[in-house]
């Protein structure tokens, strides 16, 4: 079984609970809240008509905090939801039809990677870090439309990072003033990282074969 930062603090914040749950303090805790416990308002009326349904408070208190428990672990055990991801994705693509070079840079982490696997005669190009990066969004031609579409994103088990694939369409105007279609399918992939908490793009590859 392999362990990481989150299965850890899974177990360890579950063998606390579970420990104090047992304990004579958490009996105590929950033998002095029995004392001080009643049902009111709905609750009261509801308890009356089907007691046995409901049961009393103690039992109330234990079911919740079981609940409170089963509800966390569940909670930090589903994936994370890909839409900060998409979303980021979207801001790429618009910042580049805005020629927006500097909300780009803001989508990038420090040391990021971008390359076009698509070159003239085969050639790959790459840009490392936001000097060249700022560079790369900077020397772009101008679009008059650009979509990424169908999206498919995944995450590690650490859920701080993820990978995604997504298909372009698109259109940009040319040093002559024509317009240039442009598309693939499933050629663009990003990779993603969480750093102080917010997602950044850690390498963006366009024109994937």
């Amino acid at each position: 079984m392999t362990w990481n930062r989150l299965s850890m603090r899974r177990f360890v914040l579950s063998v606390l609970f579970i420990t104090w749950l047992l304990s004579p303090l958490a009996t105590a805790a929950a033998s002095a809240a029995v004392e001080h416990c009643r049902f009111v308002l709905g609750f009261k009326t509801l308890h009356d008509l089907i007691p046995d349904v409901v049961g009393d408070c103690r039992l109330s208190l234990i079911t919740s905090s079981l609940s409170l428990w089963i509800a966390y672990n569940t909670y930090d055990r589903l994936p994370p939801s890909p839409e900060p991801l998409l979303r980021l994705m979207e801001d790429e693509a618009t910042a580049t039809r805005n020629g927006d070079v500097e909300w780009a840079m803001s989508l990038f982490a420090p040391n990021a990677v971008v390359r076009d696997a698509g070159g003239e005669n085969g050639k790959i190009l790459q840009w490392s870090g936001h000097t060249q990066i700022r560079q790369r969004y900077s020397s772009l031609p101008r679009f008059s439309s650009l979509n990424y579409n169908g999206a498919v994103v995944t995450f590690d088990d650490t859920k701080i990072r993820a990978a995604a694939r997504a298909s372009t369409n698109g259109e940009y105007v040319d040093a002559e003033g024509k317009a240039v279609p442009i598309a693939s399918i499933d050629g663009e992939r990003c990779t993603f990282r969480q750093i102080g908490g917010v997602w950044k793009i850690v390498s963006f590859v366009y024109n994937a074969p």
